[in-house]
């Protein structure tokens, strides 16, 4: 009974390993696969950046509608105003 659990417990830990190790190989493969369109897209004007380092919009305190927000129609085109 222990030779059989040892002989799981040996192909569990190979097979731990061996995530491990593809794991690595896919992050390498990922990181040079990056840096080559991080490559291209500075060549038109555009960069990759990483969504954890990413700067937050931050909103400035300035006049005007938030974003989001609908434009104001102006002019004689414009419906007037529904009032509830």
């Amino acid at each position: 009974m222990d030779n059989m659990m040892e002989a799981k417990s040996e192909a569990l830990v190979k097979s731990v390993e061996d995530l491990l190790l593809e794991k690595q190989v896919v992050g390498k493969k990922e990181r040079e696969l990056v840096q080559a369109l991080n490559s291209a897209l500075r060549k038109v004007g555009y960069e990759v950046v990483l969504m954890h380092s990413a700067k937050p919009a931050v909103r400035r305190n300035r006049r005007g509608r938030p974003p989001g927000r609908p434009r104001k129609r102006r002019g004689p085109g414009r419906p007037p105003k529904v009032r509830s």
